[in-house]
């Protein structure tokens, strides 16, 4: 007569289950940082924006308020400027700007043909190594009356 012994057939079930639940777990985590790491680098990226688009407004509210004498207002058909966001930003937290990799604005000034003087300001933030680049477009007439353009 042949008799099985079943002391210890348990264990290859817990042993079974507690692989599965791991291999789960496991799964989990690596679901989960790829979305943690999506959303820093979304975050990147909006925060790159919203600093570019803060330095093309603060130009552009310059130029509007203080016309061709602004100290943004290109003396040069085109150039760069290399813009000092810790300082004309409001930011609440500072650590924010140590961030910033990259601040820069190109300028191009046209003439149009009835005299009108287009000023397009290329503002460019780099922040975490993601970088953002905002445009600005205004226009000046004859009598050095400002009018805002376009953000795009």
């Amino acid at each position: 007569m042949n008799k099985r012994n079943n002391k210890g057939s348990s264990i290859v079930a817990v042993v079974i289950i507690t692989m599965l639940v791991l291999i789960l777990i496991g799964a989990m985590f690596m679901v989960a940082s790829s979305y943690y790491n999506g959303s820093v680098t979304n975050n990147d990226e909006r925060q790159a924006y919203l600093f570019a688009k803060s330095e093309a407004k603060i130009l552009a509210d310059g130029l509007k308020r203080e016309g061709v004498e602004s100290a943004y207002y290109p003396k040069k058909e085109e150039g760069t400027w290399n813009l000092k966001l810790s300082k004309t930003s409001s930011l609440g937290n500072k650590n924010y700007v140590k961030l910033v990799t990259n601040n820069v604005c190109k300028y191009k000034l046209e003439t149009r043909n009835d005299g009108i003087r287009v000023v397009t300001y290329k503002v460019i933030v780099g922040y975490n190594n993601k970088e953002s680049t905002v445009t600005y477009v205004c226009y000046i007439d004859k009598n050095d009356d400002v009018t805002e353009g376009k953000y795009s």
